[in-house]
Order: C-alpha cells, then sequence, then structure tokens
C-alpha cells in the first residue's frame, strides 16, 4: 500500500541526510530521484 511507499521514500530520505530536518528534506529528496529518471 501507500504508506509502505511512504515509509520507504523517508527510510531512504533519511540515508540520503534529508529526513532529519522536517517534510522539507523529504520533499527535496523526492525532487532529486524524480530528476535523476
Amino acid at each position: 500500500p501507500m504508506i509502505q511507499k511512504a515509509e520507504e521514500v523517508y527510510e531512504n530520505a533519511v540515508k540520503e541526510g534529508l529526513g532529519g530536518i522536517d517534510y522539507t528534506g523529504i520533499i527535496e529528496y523526492i525532487k532529486r530521484i524524480n530528476e535523476s529518471k
């Protein structure tokens, strides 16, 4: 389900150093993965 994907995205953002901030770090991570595709 969607919650599993959201948790996966959050975990990956934390690994990239972007999860400890707040939701803006998660948004930045999502932007990065979308730009790399």
